[in-house]
């Protein structure tokens, strides 16, 4: 008995055919979706990275504030506007000052207080939004104290705001 080999009726030939666009249909209504998802997904992540960046710079400069070579001559940290505004000093004379004005962190190198020009973004309000910015003090018995540095920021695009939170001590401080 020998069979003959043949292939698809034009009826299955159709279902197939009508099978196969339904779901091409499914998957490109998705795809839209999916890429829209990533691409916020990549926002959010580049946000928190970029506002823990800044967070590590803050602590960084705290951690090495107070450290001169001889005799600092001022204090090694100073506070203004409730914690918006840092100064911080290390090796004699090396002043650096960290501010929040309009929805961005800037630095400026031998700042005299939180006032004046020339100070210098740390990012770009186009996009990335610093909603707020302190640092605070918490005092530790027997311990040197604890400095939190906290950032909020808001992406230009949708999604929630992210707090980056940060605690270095001061042991010269």
């Amino acid at each position: 008995m020998s069979v003959m080999p043949r292939g698809f009726t034009l009826p299955e030939l159709l279902i197939a055919m009508a099978l196969a666009s339904l779901i091409g249909l499914g998957v490109a209504r998705v795809l839209p979706g999916l890429y829209l998802a990533t691409l916020n997904e990549v926002q959010r992540q580049w946000q928190q990275e970029d506002l823990w960046r800044l967070a590590f710079t803050l602590g960084k400069a705290i951690q090495r504030a107070g450290y001169c070579q001889r005799q600092c001559s001022g204090p090694g940290l100073w506070l203004a506007e409730q914690g918006r505004c840092l100064r911080v000093q290390w090796q004699g004379s090396d002043v650096q000052g960290f501010r929040l004005r309009n929805d961005s962190l800037e630095t400026l190198s031998g700042a005299a207080d939180c006032a004046g020009s020339h100070w210098e973004k740390m990012t770009e309000p186009g996009r990335l939004k610093i909603v707020d910015f302190q640092v605070r003090r918490v005092v530790r018995s027997e311990l040197a104290p604890l400095w939190v540095v906290e950032i909020t920021g808001q992406a230009a695009g949708p999604g929630e705001p992210f707090v980056a939170r940060y605690a270095v001590s001061g042991f010269n401080l």
